[in-house]
């Protein structure tokens, strides 16, 4: 049987995807990331800092979204293993107008 495409909206999808990671690691989140047409799924490790794989709208199986899942799963357990379409640091996590914080990063050492 071939591992179907998830269909729908970006953000459609991304609730599908979390819906499945959900199913290996309640404390993965997905995030849809409408202007490069991905979903990120990612996770927090134990020193604090986030890793998380990029996942193209192209490529949203639950096959693919299941093995990221439990990629991250085991490097959060310490387990050194490479990660797929890796996120690079530093991963900005945000709900807001991304333009508005970073124009406060660099800028806020002005005043």
């Amino acid at each position: 049987m071939p591992d179907r495409p998830l269909t729908g909206s970006i953000d459609e999808i991304s609730e599908q995807a979390q819906k499945i990671v959900n199913a290996i690691a309640h404390d993965i989140w997905c995030q849809a990331q409408e202007w490069d047409d991905r979903i990120d799924c990612m996770a927090k490790l134990p020193d604090g800092s986030v890793i998380g794989e990029m996942i193209a709208r192209t490529k949203a199986t639950e096959t693919r979204f299941k093995e990221a899942a439990e990629r991250l799963l085991k490097r959060r357990q310490g387990i050194d293993i490479p990660l797929q379409d890796e996120l690079q640091p530093p991963v900005l996590i945000t709900r807001t107008n991304a333009a508005e914080i970073l124009n406060k990063i660099f800028y806020s050492s002005e005043e």
